[in-house]
């Protein structure tokens, strides 16, 4: 009986494995997909970069970005840079997602985790399903599929992190310059109620005037020291100690920009590291601009020491979902 329930399992998980691609994505393409939400929620979209020469019967990792408030997943995608054709995860090409985030209070796309999201939407059912649709169509690898966001679309990130139920289907996650609302961002509640450790790496800036590294009230909720944020991952995963702190090698950052605290020696093997970047604006960092910048400017045409993507992927690929 064992052994049919583990089989059962497996053909589940793997349930798009072995198949053709479904028309509907293209290799070596990002598309654009959209289902009905069901149990009375609007009908939801979001856009999938399947990698070249996608092999479906080997078990693929998924990367979910979620886009900041008022954004898109075109934008995303473009700061991101998560659909490169030479990105490797755990020695893998992935699959990389962009969901688009439905109008809040203030007719702008945001996301659940945010005061001013619509609380009528349901953006965890909403990514539930996605993972479920991805599965049944593409040959995912379900121990490897991660999730991160920038600004909203962090807090976004760290609200599932923090969700019980959703959070274990994720092996690690990444916040960006992220919105965390106290309490919205935290989970049911508000106060991140997990048991299981949570391998999570954050980015953040001290000249970000959005979401300012040292907090602020805004918007009727308190948006928390980062480096406080960090702190209290390390406090719910266990981690022992106060943290090492390093940063880069002087070739790449002569002046010290970019400083990295850690903690490795947590429960569960989880791992908890924060970079603190001097100067940063209120952006996905990166040391080119991206293809949506003519020049150097404010946010996310702001170029620091490090390319954010070049750390996220090398994080997750430590992880896997129990």
């Amino acid at each position: 009986m064992k052994t049919l329930l583990l089989l059962l399992l497996v053909s589940y998980v793997y349930a798009g494995c072995g198949k053709s691609i479904p028309k509907s994505y293209k290799s070596g393409q990002t598309v654009e997909l959209s289902f009905s939400a069901g149990n009375g929620q609007p009908q939801r979209t979001y856009s999938v970069h399947v990698p070249a020469n996608f092999n479906s019967s080997a078990p693929t990792p998924v990367v979910f970005s979620f886009h900041g408030h008022g954004s898109s997943p075109e934008k995303e995608e473009a700061i991101s840079g998560l659909s490169g054709d030479n990105l490797r995860l755990a020695g893998s090409k992935f699959l990389a997602v962009y969901p688009q985030g439905l109008k809040g209070t203030d007719g702008k796309s945001s996301w659940m985790g945010a005061p001013y999201s619509d609380r009528k939407i349901d953006d965890v059912q909403f990514v539930t399903k996605m993972i479920r649709s991805l599965s049944d169509d593409l040959c995912v690898d379900a121990s490897r599929i991660y999730a991160t966001g920038k600004s909203n679309g962090g807090g976004f990130t760290n609200y599932l992190a923090c969700t019980p139920g959703i959070s274990e289907k994720f092996a690690a996650f990444s916040t960006v310059s992220a919105a965390l609302y106290q309490p919205s961002a935290f989970g049911p509640g508000g106060k991140c109620p997990l048991n299981r450790p949570v391998p999570l790496i954050d980015f953040h800036g001290t000249a970000d005037h959005v979401i300012p590294y040292s907090g602020k009230n805004k918007n009727g909720e308190v948006l928390p020291n980062i480096d406080s944020f960090r702190s209290a991952w390390a406090k719910r995963n266990g981690c022992q100690g106060n943290g090492v702190t390093s940063g880069l090698p002087k070739s790449q950052d002569p002046t010290h920009k970019a400083s990295l605290i850690s903690w490795s020696q947590c429960n569960g093997n989880a791992e908890v590291q924060g970079w603190k970047l001097e100067g940063g604006q209120h952006a996905w960092p990166r040391t080119k601009l991206s293809p949506s910048c003519k020049q150097q400017g404010d946010n996310d045409c702001d170029i620091t020491v490090l390319f954010a993507t070049d750390f996220i992927l090398p994080f997750f690929s430590k992880f896997t979902a129990k």
